[in-house]
């Protein structure tokens, strides 16, 4: 079992400081190791805004939350990985991240230059460009996400990225099915 699947265990089993002291050691163990921050991250956004924390373990991951964001910010800057899973989730809720974006217009917005900048790293990844173009509200975003969920090599590797991975299948589901006003 990889650390990635005991997260998923330990998420499962709803051991929510566990998951807390188990990313800060994955973290310590290899600083320079983007997917340590992606799953770092996700986590603690996800026992911050869709779990049920004791306020010891709301103010834990809070914590290890901004500070994974800004260290991974200098960090991993030049990351596409990175750039893209975390551009992809800030905009969901920037308060977490101790943001202040929704006011700035969309160019200005930390997500937005996260996400564009992982898809000028590589402008092949249908990832990147549909998380761009999900940005941009382009119209083509639906057709790609569907094209991402039909496509088993990128599907299988969302699959071995953990938590992050199953959140952004989820993610592509609903893009994928979206309705156009």
């Amino acid at each position: 079992m990889s650390w990635k699947d005991d997260l998923l265990e330990l998420k499962r089993q709803e051991r929510w400081m566990d998951i807390i002291v188990s990313c800060e050691q994955q973290i310590q163990k290899d600083n320079n190791s983007a997917d340590s921050y992606i799953q770092t991250i996700y986590l603690t956004h996800d026992i911050l805004l869709e779990e049920y924390p004791t306020p010891q373990e709301e103010q834990e991951a809070q914590r290890l939350l901004i500070h994974t964001f800004s260290d991974g910010q200098q960090r991993h800057w030049d990351n596409a990985e990175y750039l893209f899973f975390i551009g992809s989730l800030v905009p969901i809720a920037e308060w977490l991240f101790g943001l202040k974006e929704s006011s700035k217009p969309l160019e200005k917005r930390i997500g937005y230059e996260m996400v564009k900048k992982a898809t000028l790293l590589d402008p092949h990844n249908l990832l990147y460009r549909w998380s761009y173009q999900d940005y941009n509200r382009d119209t083509q975003s639906k057709q790609l996400a569907q094209d991402i969920l039909s496509d088993q090599v990128v599907v299988s590797y969302l699959r071995r990225q953990g938590y992050a991975g199953e959140y952004m299948l989820d993610i592509l589901g609903v893009a994928s099915t979206w309705v156009d006003d």
